[in-house]
């Protein structure tokens, strides 16, 4: 019984996970309807978004991965909540959200975890998903929108777990 369960030990041990990094082009999400920008992207990384009007904040990018089997994905990051003054009642709205499209061109919304506007520190979150299919683009919203107060988000990091 003991040689039979080191030998699944040392048959696991031999699958090797990679974990690889997936650059991402952050851009400030703009309001439809006055085309002002609320965000702001320091060089060190840290977003700001100061929403006074209570409609559109946060950052948005594509993302093509054209993976050729389904393969885990992660978004991660931080986000700090300086000032709430109105609230969502919407949880995505001040959230790490991802939509996917698949190879297929069929596609998933809502792949989202929500910060806290409670919280007066820094919280680390992730969306953590292991898609049906292979994706072949995933478009990523760092969110803080229809809701006044003064947010900040830091450490992004998109990866792909093989």
């Amino acid at each position: 019984m003991k040689k039979m369960i080191l030998s699944v030990i040392a048959a696991i041990g031999c699958i090797a996970i990679t974990a690889a990094e997936i650059p991402m082009k952050l851009n400030p999400i703009r309001d439809p309807e006055t085309k002002a920008i609320n965000t702001t992207i320091a060089p060190d990384g840290v977003i700001t978004v100061d929403n006074k009007t209570g409609k559109s904040g946060g950052v948005n990018c594509q993302v093509n991965i054209n993976q050729t089997e389904p393969a885990k994905i992660i978004l991660s990051g931080e986000s700090i909540c300086l000032e709430s003054i109105t609230k969502s009642r919407q949880a995505h709205d001040y959230s790490l959200y991802i939509d996917l499209t698949y190879m297929d061109g069929t596609k998933k919304y809502g792949q989202m975890t929500p910060f806290s506007t409670e919280v007066k520190e820094w919280q680390k979150k992730s969306v953590e998903f292991m898609p049906e299919k292979a994706v072949k683009q995933l478009r990523i919203y760092i969110l803080y929108r229809f809701q006044t107060g003064k947010v900040q988000f830091k450490n992004l990091k998109l990866e792909e777990i093989k």
